[in-house]
């Protein structure tokens, strides 16, 4: 599995995260149509009329959700092969040379032919599936509960102002109404991209942005995908459970530790021979932060496990990095990662102002995007990393 890096489990989770950016922007985006500013009329018969809305609003979030991840189940399932399959083509070349010398048996499948292989990766598949229709059932609702919210939040602030304006002038004219309106609607336009909208809720209670679950499930599954189609190759050849862990740079804190160390899914500690004639220790996995969720092989984890087969596997991988320059590439990585999702909420809040129709909160919205752009382009100057302006997208 050493050419299956953390970059492409990353690029093959990318493409369901787009996914559900494009749709969570289509959908705020078609919220703050409904608050588009247009004529007046007294508060308490505005908020009729868009509470009548809701059942409109249901239909189109629902519409532009099953447009978006409509082929979603396709998509996870060709990823999973794709990663499986890649995973296990790198390691059966040692696996095939083994057999060949008599240490292991050839089981006479390729990975992809295996019974075993096919029924574990749809396993993953259906989990994944499972979760994703959860993902977009919790969104659709969510949508229509952040606009109750964004009404609850314009109506209130307009009566405020009203009431305000009344005591001012003792009249309510219509020119006032409409600033007032105004006034309200950005503000809860405002709360409205704050919020954003939620695709899962943890044990804890906390609220999961859509893109952000879906995407740690795709990576995380993925991952472990990987990692057991190679375990059940190696067992297929009778090659036994000793591995490798792999190294990569930017590796997290309760990794780091274990990067190149030997390990067994189901014994340990004890001892082997590798292919040099050097004896060598491995641990229980359970022993390592293994079963965590930031832990080895956990929630975004990159690393995989190297089959090694007694007296005949070579250790692998160059030497761990060392732990500043691997504490650097991973922190440079979360920031620009955070900058690029601050342009996009900037051009998001830019695209929902625009739909209610705001010139003055289009302007601001205008010059705050200008403000992050500056924000990456100095970064990507100061550590020479390479700017992705995909990542920066929205839905237009």
């Amino acid at each position: 599995m050493a050419r299956l890096t953390p970059k492409d489990i990353l690029d093959i989770s990318e493409p369901v995260e787009v996914i559900y950016q494009r749709t969570v922007d289509e959908l705020l985006i078609n919220i703050a149509h409904h608050f588009k500013i247009t004529g007046w009329e007294r508060t308490r018969y505005w908020e009729i009329k868009k509470l009548s809305e809701m059942g409109a609003l249901t239909k189109e979030s629902a519409a532009i959700i099953a447009k978006n991840t409509g082929m979603l189940p396709e998509e996870v399932e060709k990823a999973f092969l794709q990663v499986s399959e890649k995973a296990c083509l790198d390691i059966d070349p040692q696996l095939r040379a083994a057999a060949e010398q008599g240490i292991l048996q050839e089981p006479g499948t390729t990975p992809m032919t295996s019974p075993a292989m096919r029924e574990m990766v749809q396993g993953y598949v259906d989990q994944a599936v499972d979760k994703m229709n959860m993902v977009n059932t919790t969104m659709l609702e969510s949508t229509r509960q952040i606009y109750l919210q964004t009404l609850g939040v314009a109506v209130n602030e307009a009566q405020l102002l009203e009431s305000q304006r009344i005591l001012e002038t003792q009249a309510l004219e219509v020119t006032i109404g409409q600033e007032t309106r105004v006034r309200a609607i950005r503000k809860a336009m405002n709360q409205l991209t704050k919020n954003g909208l939620t695709g899962f809720y943890d044990r804890a209670g906390r609220a999961w942005s859509p893109e952000a679950y879906a995407s740690m499930v795709v990576r995380t599954t993925s991952h472990n995908a990987a990692i057991n189609a190679i375990r059940t190759r190696q067992r297929e050849y009778g090659g036994g459970d000793i591995f490798q862990v792999s190294t990569h740079p930017g590796a997290r804190p309760l990794c780091y530790p274990y990067q190149g160390k030997f390990f067994s899914w189901s014994s340990g500690p004890g001892e082997f021979i590798d292919g040099n004639g050097d004896l060598q220790h491995y641990d229980n996995i359970n022993d390592s932060s293994y079963g965590e969720p930031a832990g080895l092989f956990g929630i975004n984890c990159g690393h995989h496990p190297i089959p090694i087969i007694p007296g005949f596997s070579y250790p692998q991988d160059g030497p761990v990095q060392d732990e500043e320059e691997n504490r650097k590439a991973y922190e440079e990585s979360q920031v620009q990662r955070a900058y690029e999702r601050e342009i996009r909420y900037a051009k998001r809040d830019l695209e929902v102002a625009k739909a209610t129709g705001d010139e003055e909160a289009v302007k601001e919205a205008r010059q705050k995007v200008k403000q992050e752009q500056a924000r990456m382009r100095a970064f990507i100057e100061d550590t020479g990393r390479v700017r992705r302006y995909d990542r920066e997208q929205i839905a237009s």
